[in-house]
């Protein structure tokens, strides 16, 4: 019986008696799809059965009372709470970012995630001017969501969410970033850009918040394929990445994403890919192809989700969160 199986197996046995093993590490609300039950409370009463330690999600209501009803569970629980604000595209959203950190702090939580919603930087923008035009406006928000977070005196990070390079993100932290504002560090998500893996490091330092995760690649025609597996399966040093973390800043909470869909398609070697990385070279693309080729030729083929009926999926997911929170405990150290 290899680790994922008896992980699996494990899982299973726990689920069955109403809790898993404990872990330290927590779990996003991205890591749920058709088992979310789109309920804060709710979700988070499944992560602890999961054996979750904390949850990081969109608040369902910022009424008072569920605030504190939240704050409460959480707490009856011992889980840590993170919550998700929307960025301020326009000064005019900036009461509803106001609004939304103070109902994190009411209902207990200990940082808030935000992210600009413009999708993948080499899928949306099509032109330079497209671009440049999506920087303009989202500098302006950052600088909007620095202050708000200093002023509200909460941890709030802004995740490398495949729009800025690591190195972009991180020139605005050196501008920006602070005691309360920082990075919701993805340890996967900028592998799709290209980014020299060895640039999470510099960011350590400023994150607030995280999404651990594991990546497999694939080469396909166009590109490659990127796909999250279950930690301890791809290619991140998660040992480092986690131990830099704790070095830097170890009050930051290590919370999953495991995505149990169908892997990404990075289409580097299209002309369309390129539009938006005008100062780049062909190192870039080499280092993405060569990645993606070394790691096929040692790992597993990508696996292949949306065949799966609903409930199929849904245990699918619950079960690779499971496998990677065991991963946490017995490999990273995370108790």
């Amino acid at each position: 019986m290899n680790r994922r199986t008896f992980a699996a197996s494990l899982a299973s046995a726990a689920l069955m008696k109403g809790a898993a093993p404990r872990t330290t590490m927590g779990v996003a609300e991205t890591s749920f799809n058709l088992s979310n039950p789109k309920d804060t409370l709710a979700l988070l009463e499944l992560a602890h059965k999961l054996g979750a330690a904390g949850l990081q999600a969109t608040l369902t209501s910022k009424d008072p009372a569920y605030l504190h009803k939240l704050r409460d569970r959480a707490g009856q629980l011992g889980m840590y709470l993170e919550t998700i604000a929307p960025f301020p595209k326009t000064p005019k959203d900036l009461p509803a970012f106001d609004a939304s950190l103070a109902a994190a702090k009411e209902a207990g939580a200990v940082a808030v995630r935000t992210a600009t919603d413009g999708g993948r930087r080499y899928e949306k923008w099509t032109t330079p001017e497209a671009w440049a035009a999506f920087l303009k406006d989202t500098s302006a928000g950052v600088q909007v969501i620095a202050k708000a977070a200093e002023t509200a005196k909460i941890p709030v990070g802004l995740e490398n969410h495949k729009d800025y390079t690591l190195e972009e993100l991180l020139g605005a932290m050196k501008r920006l970033g602070g005691e309360y504002f920082g990075v919701t560090l993805d340890f996967g998500n900028n592998i799709t850009l290209l980014d020299p893996l060895s640039l999470l490091y510099e960011l350590a330092p400023y994150a607030k918040l995280t999404h651990a995760k594991d990546n497999s690649l694939e080469p396909y025609p166009q590109g490659f394929l990127c796909g999250d597996v279950v930690l301890g399966e791809g290619i991140l040093d998660l040992k480092k990445i986690v131990a830099t973390i704790r070095e830097k800043q170890p009050k930051t909470r290590i919370t999953l994403e495991m995505m149990t869909r169908d892997p990404l398609a990075v289409p580097c070697l299209t002309e369309e890919y390129w539009v938006t990385f005008p100062n780049r070279s062909g190192r870039a693309v080499a280092y993405g192809m060569t990645l993606a080729r070394k790691t096929a030729a040692s790992r597993p083929p990508l696996a292949r989700y949306s065949h799966l009926d609903p409930a199929s999926l849904a245990r699918m997911e619950q079960e690779n969160i499971v496998n990677c929170l065991y991963y946490a405990r017995e490999t990273l150290g995370l108790v």
